[in-house]
């Protein structure tokens, strides 16, 4: 059988390529800088939520510092910002709260029934902060993937 010349690229079809090609090329670039800010802020954010979770639970005060004094513009960092640091609040007080009340009962100055409701309080307060992390990090991975990051 006969080997088959290769076709040359018809005229018509170097116009379509040349955009398609442009068009990757600058897609990137298209994004206004109101949506390059953002996904920068977004980041920013993600990152300091990142070290926050990263952090061991006697740790954390700082990186909880560190994300709520971050200042935001763009929305859904300021949204991410503030679910990331009411969860980890609520978790480290809940922690705190535990510590506190496990030591009073060992050093004998803490009033069993009175303590019991306390880390029955603080068991739920676990709860809640285990669901706003888990929004968090749910929100973070939806941004994170909407930004191309």
């Amino acid at each position: 059988m006969p080997r088959r010349k290769p076709t040359p690229l018809r005229p018509a079809s170097l116009p379509f390529a040349a955009v398609a090609v442009l068009l990757a090329v600058l897609t990137p670039a298209c994004k206004s800088a109101a949506q390059r800010e953002a996904e920068g802020e977004v980041a920013r954010i993600a990152q300091l939520v990142d070290a926050l979770r990263d952090a061991p639970n006697n740790a954390k005060e700082t990186p909880l510092e560190e994300l709520r004094r971050q200042t935001c513009s763009a929305p859904a960092a300021c949204e991410l910002q503030q679910i990331c640091v009411q969860a980890y609040a609520l978790h480290g007080r809940a922690i705190e709260t535990t510590m506190r009340v496990r030591q009073a009962m060992r050093d004998g100055t803490g009033a069993v029934g009175a303590a019991q409701d306390l880390l029955d309080l603080t068991e739920r307060d676990l709860a809640k902060a285990k669901t706003m992390m888990d929004r968090c990090v749910s929100l973070e991975g939806e941004l994170a993937r909407a930004a191309g990051l």
